[in-house]
């Protein structure tokens, strides 16, 4: 049965990796384009464009999107969004349910990816979480685009979750930042988006992932004494959706 999945996961997998180099190759240009005439709109065309980038790249890859509940969020607000992170796949899915202006964090390692470190220079924030310097500067990076009206969209695992439990353990970076700035801070559930790629292989599978908004979890009257209290809620939050949302277990 193994063998009979690779005679089309193999050449399934070559389609959708040849479809998105190229895609990104036609990302380059427009993200130089943008980046001169996008002024205080920048990420709101950023997210409009990765939205459809998305949309077009998962149906010809046969990669469909569940949207639950997003109409929760105000679109006109600040948020950092806290999802949760289980394959590689998740940053190509989520923009297809996003219609918010906001920057990812990326992870260092990225910047050094051909077209890849490209795009996410101009659309995220790195961060080189060894470095304290670093963090420093990213969530002063963050903080200015809280200021300016724009969100911030974090994974709190900081990495692809490699076990057998729904969540893999928070860093209290977003959370921090979510009581600095003042803003509320968002839940996001993506679930299923494991089974097309998982990180025991780099083979990949069509599929339908869900992707689930909760209600937006206000930091009024928290503390820097409680940015734990804070991070262990929205974990509880994140963690029941998963399992109450996941095919099986997780």
């Amino acid at each position: 049965m193994k063998k009979l999945n690779l005679l089309w996961q193999v050449p399934y997998t070559i389609w959708t990796g040849l479809t998105y180099v190229l895609s990104a190759l036609i990302t380059v240009p427009v993200y130089f384009i943008l980046s001169f005439i996008g002024g205080e709109k920048l990420e709101q065309r950023i997210a409009t464009y990765n939205r459809n980038w998305s949309k077009i790249w998962g149906s010809i890859c046969g990669i469909r999107v569940k949207v639950i509940d997003r109409h929760k969020v105000d679109k006109n607000q600040s948020y950092i969004f806290a999802c949760n992170h289980t394959s590689n796949l998740d940053t190509m899915i989520f923009p297809r349910s996003s219609i918010f202006a906001l920057r990812p964090l990326a992870k260092k390692e990225i910047k050094k990816i051909p077209v890849m470190g490209y795009l996410f220079d101009k659309a995220g924030i790195f961060v080189d979480r060894s470095s304290a310097e670093s963090r420093s500067e990213s969530m002063k990076a963050m903080k200015n685009l809280i200021d300016r009206g724009v969100s911030v969209f974090i994974f709190p695992e900081g990495t692809r979750n490699r076990t057998d439990k729904p969540l893999g353990p928070f860093y209290n970076g977003a959370f921090r930042l979510a009581i600095e700035s003042g803003i509320p801070i968002v839940p996001v559930v993506m679930t299923n988006v494991r089974r097309m790629m998982s990180e025991k292989t780099i083979w990949m599978k069509p599929g339908k992932a869900t992707v689930i908004y909760h209600d937006p979890i206000s930091t009024e009257g928290y503390t820097m004494d409680d940015v734990e209290k804070l991070r262990d809620k929205v974990y509880q939050v994140m963690e029941e959706s998963v399992i109450k949302h996941s095919l099986k277990s997780f």
